[in-house]
């Protein structure tokens, strides 16, 4: 991490959220959720989420993930970043009491800096740090790069060049993070057509790297169908990434079918198909199909002898997205509902109930 210059804070008794420490520290800084994907959000967005003044959108495992890029001066000087992940209450709600451990752990790390200006913005080990995984950390080193309209990453060069067949880059060559950038710029970079016409030349590795980035593009109808066709084969090697790479930001009665068609199969049942519809395709969840899917999770519960823990894990998920709050508390008083997903209600209530009493 490089260090900064010349930055002056504001005393720590002025300071009570991260958003004031970082204005305080004389910095622009850009936030990013995290939580299912990965999108920009607004200076006041982020500071209306820490002032539990806005419920989180898009929490993940009763959390909300966020990326926070902050520098001094333009944005192509030294830029740091850190990873933060933040509990959410029952009501989709920052929790102000962890959100003030992490703002006193950063003041803490860094009060020298109120009068050391060779202080690095760097924080020890805490509960609320994390590290994303190379796939997450490629996609948001690519939207970041864009957002702050800063040049695509080294690599992309060969990409680009890979995919449209020009000269002789071995698929080896290719990094997961110029794939990322090169599928954010498309449009850009006029690789549309290469990629649906060139698509089933490419090995393997190649064809899942590029459908799971291609989740943070907009995309185009000719690449919509090349996913769409892509999990209508079936392929164990390539089914899981182009069902990450299909999306949209509303509701789409296309994906909607799409989504229904998938959790009618036998082979939906398992937890990798499960996790991506419920982390990538929940605003395609209408009441119906949030029945369908909790139904599954049931069924594969049952199946697998998780007692009860898959289908919590699932409905305490889903049960605390805006989104779909109201439909998943329905079905507690739904009377059409299965027998299967009755009986993992019941389960879940009582080992609730349990867990209260002990």
């Amino acid at each position: 991490m490089q260090k900064r210059k010349g930055v002056t804070l504001s005393s720590p008794a002025d300071i009570n959220s991260i958003s004031e420490f970082l204005l305080h520290a004389g910095t622009n800084f850009q936030v990013f959720d995290m939580g299912r994907g990965i999108q920009a959000i607004p200076t006041q967005t982020f500071l209306n989420w820490e002032n539990a003044a806005e419920v989180i959108p898009r929490p993940r495992q009763q959390h909300a993930w966020f990326g926070i890029v902050f520098w001094q001066g333009e944005a192509s000087e030294a830029r740091f970043i850190w990873f933060i992940k933040l509990p959410v209450d029952e009501q989709g709600l920052l929790v102000s009491a962890a959100r003030n451990h992490f703002l006193q752990i950063v003041l803490e790390a860094l009060g020298e800096s109120l009068n050391n200006s060779e202080k690095e913005f760097e924080l020890p080990d805490n509960p609320y740090v994390f590290k994303p995984a190379q796939l997450l950390m490629a996609q948001f080193g690519a939207l970041c790069r864009k957002t702050l309209h800063l040049p695509a990453c080294e690599d992309s060069l060969k990409v680009i060049n890979y995919l449209k067949q020009n000269g002789d880059v071995s698929w080896q060559e290719l990094s997961v993070q110029g794939i990322a950038d090169v599928c954010l710029r498309l449009h850009e970079f006029e690789l549309e057509s290469a990629i649906c016409t060139n698509f089933d030349s490419y090995p393997t590795p190649v064809k899942k790297a590029l459908l799971e980035s291609l989740e943070t593009a907009a995309l185009s109808d000719n690449v919509n169908h090349l996913i769409e066709t892509e999990l209508k084969k079936h392929d164990e090697e390539t089914f899981h990434a182009a069902l990450q790479g299909l999306h949209a930001e509303s509701a789409s009665p296309n994906i909607q079918r799409i989504v229904g068609e998938i959790l009618e199969r036998e082979e939906s049942k398992n937890l990798d198909t499960l996790s991506i519809l419920a982390a990538r395709h929940y605003t395609q969840f209408t009441p119906a199909l949030t029945k369908q899917f909790l139904t599954l999770c049931a069924q594969f519960d049952e199946q697998e002898n998780y007692n009860g823990a898959l289908f919590a894990g699932f409905f305490s998920d889903l049960v605390q997205l805006p989104y779909l709050r109201q439909s998943v508390l329905t079905l507690l008083r739904s009377a059409d509902r299965s027998e299967v997903l009755s009986k993992a209600i019941g389960k879940l209530f009582s080992q609730t109930q349990g867990q209260l009493n002990s």
